[in-house]
């Protein structure tokens, strides 16, 4: 345990971050004791085909939204609102933050409420299958 402490004291700046990081893997030395690590991995792999499920779900919610918030906002009379919606790429930014449940924008266009609107029952839906498992 005193190692680390010389090892950061004559080596590089970037060095010592890697060796700090490492030291965190020591975390995984509970699993002897708990086993709590194996009982994160059983579910992981006994619901991986719903996870994946919902994540592709997800995905292809995201760029649809984000496809119709960009055709809807990308004309949009307040300039802020507009330059996020400069791209679909730009778009999907937003629109990502919208699923996660922060709306950092507010004046939308009437499409573009409503479309916010509908992307939060489906955020409510996407977050609460993982929540589930």
């Amino acid at each position: 345990s005193f190692l680390p402490f010389w090892i950061n004291a004559f080596t590089p700046i970037q060095f010592s971050t890697t060796v700090r990081c490492v030291r965190l893997l020591r975390i995984l030395r509970f699993d002897r004791y708990t086993n709590a690590f194996s009982s994160f991995d059983d579910v992981l792999r006994d619901s991986a085909d719903i996870l994946a499920m919902t994540g592709f779900t997800a995905l292809v919610l995201w760029v649809f939204f984000s496809v119709l918030l960009y055709f809807s906002e990308r004309d949009n009379h307040d300039e802020e609102v507009a330059s996020y919606y400069r791209t679909i790429p730009h778009a999907m930014w937003v629109t990502l933050l919208n699923l996660a449940g922060e709306s950092p924008l507010s004046n939308y266009t009437v499409v573009g409420k409503v479309a916010t609107g509908i992307i939060g029952l489906f955020a409510s839906g996407l977050f609460g299958i993982p929540i589930g498992v």
